[in-house]
């Protein structure tokens, strides 16, 4: 049902529309299936049945968690003949009880079949998560974001150059919180049923800031696992390579196959498999053509 003041119809060789308008300084309401959307204005396509709203602002009821309601608010919102899924655009803002805050250019979020209860929120573009984590824990990409409600889980990518232009530079995903600054392409990130991040998988390309109440330390690696419950990182590398660690003050350099970093320990930093407390030039030239420039960044 869409609810409005006045209705124009507008027919032309391609289409039929109508567009409908509120009384001033008042909103359209759209409700479908126990879920309510206001709009400025809207649009029906008459021949394909999409629905076009602008400025739009409404919630998805979870009918099995109603305190999980999810609201946004976007420019514009499409829906193409009522099916599973709807699209937002511009300024898109979507608050998620089971994960967060997000803030996005572009935002696709479906809904199971026959049954009214969130699936999935895929966003693109520019795109940052603030998580409701008492770690102040965030995720910014200009690739894409899925967040699975059905998998507790969260996958994320960084942005690609669609038309492999030379002068086109990948920009990588960040992952932050309290303890750590990670960048790479990819990045896994799994909930428990209380809806706590139990576990971020940070994968290809990995560069790393890691703050702790006494020193600050960087890092390269293949992949990182984390589990900031725990406040154990694990760094990993692939094949022969080697993982770096260093600190600030230049107290420690360390080049192993893997490091494990467990704030509860003492000695809160351990080197695995092949280890050395130096860099040799091919290290010392990976940091200062990468991690230069990461840092600059930041």
């Amino acid at each position: 049902n869409i609810f409005s003041n006045r209705a124009v119809f507008e027919k032309n060789q391609n289409n039929s529309n109508v567009f409908l308008y509120p009384k001033e300084q008042d909103l359209c309401l759209f409700k479908y299936e126990n879920n309510e959307i206001t709009a400025k204005e809207a649009r029906l396509d008459l021949e394909s049945f999409n629905l076009f709203l602008k400025e739009p602002k409404g919630t998805i009821k979870n009918m099995l968690k109603k305190e999980n309601t999810v609201s946004f608010r976007s420019d514009e919102l499409f829906w193409h003949n009522f099916e599973n899924a709807f699209l937002l655009s511009g300024h898109v803002n979507v608050i998620d009880p089971e994960f967060g805050i997000i803030n996005s250019d572009e935002v696709e979020i479906i809904k199971k079949i026959k049954q009214n209860q969130l699936r999935k929120i895929i966003s693109r573009k520019n795109t940052t998560i603030n998580f409701f984590s008492k770690n102040q824990t965030s995720l910014k990409t200009k690739g894409i974001i899925e967040l699975d409600h059905e998998k507790k889980c969260i996958s994320a990518f960084s942005s690609k150059n669609p038309k492999k232009s030379p002068s086109y530079q990948d920009e990588d995903l960040v992952y932050k919180d309290l303890n750590v600054t990670i960048r790479a392409k990819r990045a896994t990130l799994k909930y428990t049923d209380k809806n706590d991040v139990e576990k971020i998988i940070l994968e290809n390309s990995v560069r790393f800031i890691y703050q702790n109440q006494g020193y600050i330390g960087y890092g390269i690696a293949d992949k990182i696992e984390y589990f900031p419950n725990e406040k154990n990182i694990k760094l990993i590398s692939e094949d022969d390579k080697k993982v770096l660690f260093w600190k600030e003050d230049n107290s420690l350099n360390l080049s192993a196959n893997e490091i494990h970093i467990n704030q509860k320990e003492k000695n809160d930093i351990k080197g695995l498999g092949d280890v050395r407390f130096t860099f040799n030039l091919d290290e010392e030239n990976l940091i200062h053509d990468i991690f230069s420039k990461y840092v600059s960044s930041e």
